[in-house]
């Protein structure tokens, strides 16, 4: 994870902990993860919600880990389709 990301990540995290108890709930993750401008996809949300099924706290270092493992993205999959296609111009799947 890039610099730049550490810092944006730990403000929105920081934002989201509003008790300074170094934890957030599961129910606050889904919407952090959207708030960064994320994508996730549902096995995505699937995989944490599975994580956290008894425990619903998240802290600091696990946020970083899910957010730097999960394969959630800033595009939609139309938006990759429409980039993927704008360089196959044949049509090839290539």
């Amino acid at each position: 994870m890039n610099e730049t990301n550490k810092i944006r990540f730990k403000e929105a995290f920081l934002l989201m902990d509003e008790n300074n108890t170094g934890v957030i709930t599961v129910n606050d993750i889904h919407f952090l993860i959207r708030a960064l401008g994320f994508t996730p996809t549902e096995n995505d949300l699937k995989k944490i919600d599975l994580a956290f099924y008894n425990n619903q706290n998240i802290d600091y270092l696990w946020f970083c880990d899910l957010m730097s493992t999960i394969s959630c993205t800033k595009y939609s999959y139309e938006q990759i389709q429409n980039a993927f296609l704008t360089f196959d111009k044949n049509h090839y799947g290539q």
